[in-house]
């Protein structure tokens, strides 16, 4: 399993009480994950960069309607460890662990948005970009501001992809969640529509954003109680 996965899938054992070397949720819980989730928490200017770069690349992913560098975007973004720390707080009742991974999640995109919108007005300014970028036809990348059922299915198939490949040992299968998802993009949507100024557009990828985010948390807390439970079932049903 590659070291960056280690840290949010002994989280989710741990938490849940799907690690037999965990014990209680209440007690295996460490400082780390209380902030908001393993590796991320301990290096926030990591998380803040990388989905930084990853909403810049979306945004230009929408200039020049790529599906590419879409898929580009989604990849580097980091924002699943935080969503798989939000789903085993809830699921453990962990207020400190939930109201951190929230709280970074938040300002992580604010932060993201708000640097690749200021990048987007001096594209604007040098001649890069206009507003057609943004309002023209987009057969590529128009889905990014146009959330409708699916989003919502795919939103909710990746979450319990994702927790799965953590609690499994399956990290290799997370690559597929970072590009069924369209969090990042949508950011990216977001900061170019505001620098170029299409109203229209920044409350159709916002709920686009919170779709997936909402979908991807609820489908992984009910895939670690779910786990949970075939767990206790196997428990009680060793011999002694």
């Amino acid at each position: 399993m590659p070291a960056r996965s280690r840290p949010a899938a002994r989280a989710l054992r741990s938490g849940t009480g799907l690690d037999p070397r965990a014990g209680s949720a209440r007690r295996r819980i460490g400082p780390a994950e209380r902030r908001g989730g393993g590796a991320v928490a301990e290096r926030p200017w990591a998380y803040y960069a990388f989905l930084t770069l990853a909403t810049a690349i979306a945004a230009v992913a929408v200039v020049t309607d790529s599906s590419i560098l879409v898929v580009g975007a989604m990849v580097v973004g980091p924002e699943f460890g935080l969503v798989a720390a939000l789903a085993v707080g809830l699921t453990a009742r962990r207020r400190g662990l939930v109201g951190g991974a929230a709280a970074l999640l938040v300002k992580g995109f604010l932060f993201a948005i708000a640097a690749t919108v200021l990048l987007a007005l001096v594209a604007r300014a040098a001649g890069w970009s206009d507003l057609g970028d943004v309002t023209g036809a987009r057969p590529l990348t128009g889905f990014i501001w146009r959330p409708d059922k699916w989003s919502a299915v795919v939103a909710v198939l990746a979450g319990c992809a994702g927790v799965l490949s953590q609690t499994a040992g399956r990290s290799n299968a997370l690559v597929g969640v970072f590009i069924s998802v369209t969090t990042v993009p949508a950011a990216g949507d977001i900061a170019l529509s505001l620098a170029l100024w299409a109203p229209e557009h920044p409350l159709g990828a916002s709920s686009q954003l919170g779709i997936n985010l909402l979908g991807m948390t609820v489908a992984g807390v009910v895939t670690l109680l779910v786990q949970r439970a075939f767990t206790g079932i196997r428990h009680r049903r060793a011999p002694v």
